[in-house]
């Protein structure tokens, strides 16, 4: 289970919710289960990853420098399972079990051993252990009756998603049997022929304006998304007629122009000329050159183990994925930053060749991890900086890219971040934007943007000691209202109860309410406060700790009594809440919350 769960990651696979990604999440939480049989009770898998690229690098050598991100990948899962294990056994499950305990049933339903399975992710056997370890039995019929419907809707969703493919160029395409010349690297203009054309998912020979269409050309300019960059836009234009290329696409080898007829009609065998929009072109190649840059930055400022692990190449963004093991603070940040515009600075060639792969792999280029590649491969060398295998289009010198900037660093998974730039007159118009955004608040606060720092550090002392202040009067605003509530108090035998419907407070307020009442009266009182807060129905129960030893338990009267407000609830012996959708029906759930007191006390 290891070794697969190793490969898994290191082909690229993360722990998902659907695909691969659930293949190898339940791989390593089926591991953590008999892990469990064995008495270990906390991450190990993990430990165990060095000893696979051990006994495994010599036929993946590529394994060695994946080492520690796999086993952070690994670890953050072991550590998710764990914390979900904790709070569904310990809380939810909990909470389900003394229901029906008290309802004087014995066997877990279906429904909810399909829920602990299906939405918190927990392996069948560990809930049929708890269950039992707790005197329950599960209902396993109703939960295969379930996990049917589930698969049959899952294979009615791979039906549908075939459908939608099935409606998508690829049969077209592929039965026109045209394999495009890409002559965009060295031109951006160029004459072709039309060798077919697509309307509706079917070959045509020949269609007038207005229409959207597909066209296959013999030669074209036009890039067709593919490596993380997207498709080109631009016009092609015959005899008498216009196409307006919102986008081109790359079906198994071929470009596949999307356009509009603007005008005129166009037939199979026209020639034409085929134009790129030179300017998002440029923006894009900029964008992408500043990608290879991006990644030798984050190697030479985080480290070797970095790797590419996906990429979005726009005319007006990138998008970089890569290995880290945690969070890129905001120095290295601006190192990174500084580093790239550094190496735009140098204005170093960009030069490109073609070799096999094996070659290419041996001269020191980098491959994306995952990407399957031909046998012959186009290598990208940035002088002095980077050495990328890359179909993709890039400018002359990185001095072309003008000024790259960072706007965002975030985690997409365990292992894996992500971060987000723009370049050339994007950024430039990024920068600007700030600037007026930061003049506008110096201005309102009638001082140089240079002083903005320090008189924000100022105004939020006085906001903290505002809040400060603020507390107090709401505790002992809190304190006042606890009062009053119980003054209203009723004696039922020898117990206090304060059961009162109090609109518009939160329901966090409400149980800080029930702490005081219970605080102010000490023993014998139970409290239930009920009211509308935001659109929906709340109600806290707080009982006293010496009724709790003598058996009295929140939990029960708040189970008892949601049902009216059409909700559901929980918490402790204690303290107890629950919310629901039914506000008109807060006074019956009062009333019957008084009635369960005097129940338990006859």
């Amino acid at each position: 289970h290891i070794r697969a769960a190793v490969f898994c990651i290191a082909d690229g696979v993360l722990p998902a919710n659907n695909r691969q990604g659930y293949v190898l999440k339940m791989l390593i939480r089926r591991s953590l289960v008999n892990g469990s049989f064995l008495g270990i009770k906390e991450p190990f898998l993990y430990k165990l990853v060095d000893t696979v690229i051990r006994a495994m690098k010599g036929g993946y050598p590529e394994l060695e420098s994946r080492r520690e991100n796999i086993s952070l990948i690994i670890k953050s899962e072991e550590e998710k399972y764990f914390s979900i294990t904790e709070e569904a056994l310990r809380g939810t499950f909990d909470t389900l079990i003394f229901s029906l305990r008290e309802s004087s049933i014995d066997t877990i339903p279906g429904e909810n051993v399909f829920y602990f399975h299906d939405t918190k992710g927990l392996p069948i056997e560990l809930i049929k252990e708890y269950a039992e370890a707790n005197g329950f039995k599960l209902d396993l019929d109703g939960y295969e009756r379930l996990m049917e419907e589930q698969r049959r809707k899952s294979r009615g969703a791979t039906k549908l998603t075939g459908d939608i493919f099935a409606q998508t160029l690829t049969a077209a395409v592929v039965s026109a049997g045209v394999v495009t010349k890409f002559v965009g690297y060295e031109k951006l203009e160029s004459e072709a022929t039309v060798k077919a054309i697509i309307k509706d998912n079917s070959t045509i020979r020949s269609i007038a304006a207005p229409a959207d269409i597909a066209l296959i050309l013999d030669m074209t300019p036009f890039y067709g998304e593919s490596g993380g960059q997207v498709g080109d836009t631009g016009v092609i234009e015959g005899k008498g007629f216009k196409i307006e290329v919102y986008d081109t696409k790359l079906i198994e080898k071929t470009a596949v122009h999307l356009g509009k007829i603007k005008e005129g009609s166009v037939k199979a065998g026209d020639k034409v000329t085929a134009k790129v929009n030179k300017e998002r072109r440029l923006a894009i190649a900029r964008h992408h050159t500043a990608t290879h840059l991006l990644q030798a930055a984050l190697r030479k400022v985080l480290g070797p183990h970095v790797q590419q692990s996906g990429s979005l190449v726009a005319p007006d963004k990138l998008r970089f994925d890569f290995t880290h093991f945690k969070a890129v603070d905001g120095g290295q940040l601006e190192r990174i930053e500084e580093v790239v515009n550094d190496f735009i600075r140098r204005n170093a060639a960009l030069k490109t060749a073609l070799m096999d792969l094996e070659e290419a792999k041996g001269s020191g280029a980098t491959a994306l991890f995952g990407e399957k590649y031909e046998k012959q491969v186009r290598v990208v060398t940035t002088e002095g900086i980077s050495k990328e295998l890359c179909g993709g289009t890039h400018l002359k010198a990185t001095g072309e890219i003008g000024i790259f900037k960072i706007t965002g660093e975030e985690s997409v998974a365990a292992g894996l971040r992500r971060i987000e730039a723009i370049a050339g007159e994007v950024a430039y118009r990024k920068i600007k934007e700030d600037e007026s955004a930061l003049k506008a608040v110096a201005d309102s606060l009638n001082i140089e943007p240079s002083k903005l720092p320090a008189q924000i550090e100022k105004l939020l002392d006085r906001i903290k000691d505002l809040e400060k202040k603020l507390k107090g009067y709401e505790a002992l605003n809190l304190k006042e209202k606890a009062k009053e509530l119980v003054s209203a108090k009723k004696m039922l035998d020898n117990i206090c109860l304060v059961a009162r419907r109090i609109d518009g407070f939160a329901p966090e307020t409400l149980a800080s309410l029930t702490d005081e009442i219970k605080a102010d009266l000490i023993q014998n009182a139970v409290s239930i406060l009920g009211g509308s807060f935001d659109g929906k129905a709340y109600i806290v129960v707080g009982v006293t700790a010496n009724l709790v030893k003598s058996g009295m338990d929140a939990r029960a009267i708040i189970q008892k009594i949601s049902k009216i407000i059409s909700g559901g609830g929980g918490g402790r012996p204690d303290l107890a809440q629950a919310g629901g959708k039914d506000i008109s029906r807060i006074d019956e759930a009062l009333k019957a919350g008084r009635e369960t007191i005097k129940g338990l006390i006859q």
